[in-house]
């Protein structure tokens, strides 16, 4: 049987990050940092990102702002998404989640500078998103190494489904991100998945690999709450466990 990581943004409560641990540590085995707007991250300091974030049990990772701009070539967005890495780099992320140009030469710069910068390619995640279903990135991904958040939302809402042919795309998925629906950029919880999506999840799951993170992308405590609920009845179903 195969077993499955939790993960929760760390903006579940509309409090601090430690706040959010705080409150999650007994419910799942990952946070994942919701960096989102460029400007305010960057001027975190040790009050929003204090060291004892780094006495919980979680794995960590990044999710990259929502905001770059990639107006030139990507070096810049790369040099922002390092300086986020490297003000975490206390509590060892395992990966950054990045919302990708469509421009491959843009993508094929960003991954050239941050490799620059010191940074490993493999810990790149790029994610499906409204617009950018990844095929037309493909070649990149294969090139430099790079890995995958899958979004089963995005999927889901835009049609996406395509991507799951992609030449060694299970190998490259690290990190799913799952909820019910999304409709006008909002989350819903697991209580909206159709069967179709359900179907879609049991598929997903038979083909990454074991030990794979799944972010539960619900950022208020009711949907989290009741979308954990839900999961949890499901494993039998499903064939899996999750922790």
């Amino acid at each position: 049987m195969k077993t499955f990581l939790l993960s929760a943004p760390s903006y579940v409560l509309p409090a601090t990050i430690e706040k959010n641990c705080l409150f999650l540590q007994k419910y799942v085995s990952g946070i994942y940092l919701a960096f989102f707007e460029t400007k305010a991250c960057l001027e975190y300091t040790e009050k929003d990102l204090p060291l004892s974030l780094a006495n919980f049990p979680f794995r960590y990772h990044i999710h990259f702002p929502l905001d770059l701009k990639w107006q030139k070539d990507g070096c810049y967005e790369a040099e922002i998404c390092f300086s986020l890495w490297e003000k975490v780099k206390f509590l060892s992320p395992w990966s950054g989640v990045l919302h990708p140009p469509k421009e491959k030469e843009k993508l094929q710069k960003f991954v050239d500078t941050w490799v620059d910068l010191g940074g490993i390619a493999e810990d790149l995640l790029i994610e499906n998103i409204k617009g950018i279903d990844l095929v037309d990135l493909w070649p990149v991904v294969l090139g430099t190494g790079v890995n995958v958040c899958l979004d089963i939302g995005h999927m889901l809402a835009y049609g996406q489904e395509s991507i799951l042919h992609l030449s060694g795309f299970w190998k490259r998925v690290k990190l799913l991100h799952f909820y019910g629906k999304e409709t006008c950029e909002r989350h819903y919880d697991l209580s909206f998945l159709s069967d179709a999506g359900w179907n879609f999840f049991k598929k997903i799951l038979t083909n990454i690999s074991d030990q794979t993170e799944i972010v539960l992308e619900l950022f208020n405590k009711k949907d989290f709450l009741n979308s954990l609920r839900i999961l949890r009845k499901k494993q039998k179903d499903l064939g899996v466990k999750f922790v």
